[in-house]
This record gives C-alpha cells, structure tokens and sequence, in this order.
C-alpha cells in the first residue's frame, strides 16, 4: 500500500511552502517549479481546468485527481497583501471569478495573473494552523472558494460563495511529485 500523499502547509507571514506526511520530518518544497495539488476537503477531488483548456474564463472545476497539469497550480505570495495567487502549470494563467463578480455562486476561471484582487486568494486557516484544510477567500469579494452545492460530482463547477465551515468550502495542497 502506498504511502498517503504529503500536504503542504503555510506558514508564518513569509508563506513559506513545506511538505511533510507522517514518519517523515518536514522539508521545505519550491512551489513555484512543483506544483500542488488543490484538493476539495468535502469531495477529495481536485481542482482542475474543464478539459485542459489554456484560455481566459477557461471555467475551473473538481476532478479526479491524476497527473494532467491542468490539475496542478502554483502558490505565489503576493507581496505586501497577505494573499496568493494560484496560477494553473498548464495554462500559466491565474485563479479568478469570471467578470470579478461579487455574486454568490460567481464561477471560478481562468484570467491574467495582474494586480487585480480578483486573482488574490486569502488562505484563511482554522486557528491560525497550516494549510491544511483552509479556506481560499478572493481578496475582491471576500467569499471563499467551493464547488456549487456542494457536491461531491464529478466535473462539478467551482464557484464563490460565503465562507462558513462546509467542507466544500475547505481545500489541502499536495505537491505534485508526492501524489501516488
């Protein structure tokens, strides 16, 4: 049986990235060349661009997690702001809700990754604690990051929608090269 995946946390101001799983000690990672997994907490899918597509408003969805690199992201810090920017490996293109809505249940996309703060994410930990199982807040609407309804389906949309402790509201990283 193979060993679970390793999660990454956050932590301190400085954002920096670290793996570790149980039995081994922790060991920073470099998100930026990897690339994580961004796993539903409520599903156990992952995050991941409708079809691989490299486009902007390209709609981002919840699917099973396997090597496609439309299912693999970048955390960047954004300086000075307390927030990141998820950037998909495939396309190189940023995170976002389609037309910067403020709307509930505004769908997740694709766009540029510029200085608007609709590309911005807030990792919002229960208790201050790592990564694991954070909420992704959008530093424009201020909601947080879920799959519509709730569900657990298959090429379910990600949407926005008001942070509360749904676990569909909740998310892990997993660097890729640890993913069996």
């Amino acid at each position: 049986m193979a060993a679970p995946p390793a999660s990454a946390t956050i932590s301190g101001s400085d954002l920096r990235v670290v793996a570790s799983s149980p039995g081994r000690r922790a060991a920073p990672v470099s998100g930026p060349r990897l690339g994580f997994r961004i796993v539903n907490a409520g599903s156990g899918k992952c995050l991941t661009v409708t079809g691989g597509r490299v486009s902007d408003d390209s709609i981002v969805i919840q699917r099973k997690c396997g090597d496609d690199p439309s299912s693999l992201w970048r955390i960047r810090p954004v300086l000075l702001t307390g927030s990141v920017r998820l950037s998909n490996v495939r396309s190189g293109k940023c995170l976002t809700i389609v037309g910067d809505q403020v709307a509930d249940n505004a769908m997740a996309v694709l766009g540029p990754c510029d200085s608007s703060p609709a590309r911005r994410w807030v990792v919002r930990r229960p208790g201050g604690g790592p990564f694991t199982q954070a909420r992704l807040q959008n530093a424009h609407s201020h909601k947080c990051l879920t799959i519509a309804a709730g569900t657990d389906a298959e090429n379910a949309v990600a949407v926005q929608y008001p942070c509360d402790t749904e676990p569909s509201r909740r998310w892990t990283a997993h660097p890729a090269a640890d993913w069996t």
